[in-house]
This record gives C-alpha cells, sequence and structure tokens, in this order.
C-alpha cells in the first residue's frame, strides 16, 4: 500500500493499520491450542488471507470517532472478525 492512498477504504486501512495488527495478534493468541494444533493452523490461514476486514476497521474507527481510549476495542474488533469468517462456514 502506498504511503498516500487516494481510496477512502484504503486511508482508513492505513490510519488503523496498527490497531489492525493488534487484532491479528489477539486472533492468534486466543485461537492457540496444544490439544487440537490444526486450530491455529487454520486461525493463522485466516487472518494472513485477508479479506473480511471492513467490518472491525469500521468497529476501530467507530471506537476512533467517539473518544474511546481503553484496550476493549480491539477485543470487539477481534469478535467481529471471528464472527463474519465463521459465519462465511454457515
Amino acid at each position: 500500500m502506498n504511503n498516500n492512498p487516494s481510496k477512502p477504504h484504503d486511508r482508513l486501512a492505513l490510519a488503523l493499520s496498527d490497531e489492525m495488527a493488534a487484532v491479528n495478534t489477539l486472533i492468534k493468541l486466543r485461537m492457540a491450542s496444544e490439544h487440537a494444533p490444526r486450530i491455529p493452523e487454520v486461525t493463522a490461514h485466516l487472518v494472513d488471507a485477508g479479506g473480511k476486514r471492513l467490518r472491525p476497521m469500521l468497529t476501530l474507527a467507530a471506537a476512533r470517532m467517539c473518544g474511546y481510549t481503553g484496550p476493549y476495542h480491539i477485543h470487539l474488533a477481534a469478535t467481529v472478525r471471528i464472527y463474519t469468517h465463521s459465519h462465511a462456514f454457515t
């Protein structure tokens, strides 16, 4: 992604890149399992493959617009992202 994206979605992604990285890290951390080694593999594939990012980005953007400064917007965005992926399998 270049440093001066022209599309609004790209500008939003650039502005929220650190927080989206935190969302991805949280997802991988929460999906770690020593008893089911395939779960972290599948999770890593889902996170690293991209896609399904607009809803979590909008969650983070809404938190920022409302002045939220706590850590739970990352948790909520991770939940939104996992739900979006799991709902796609149903």
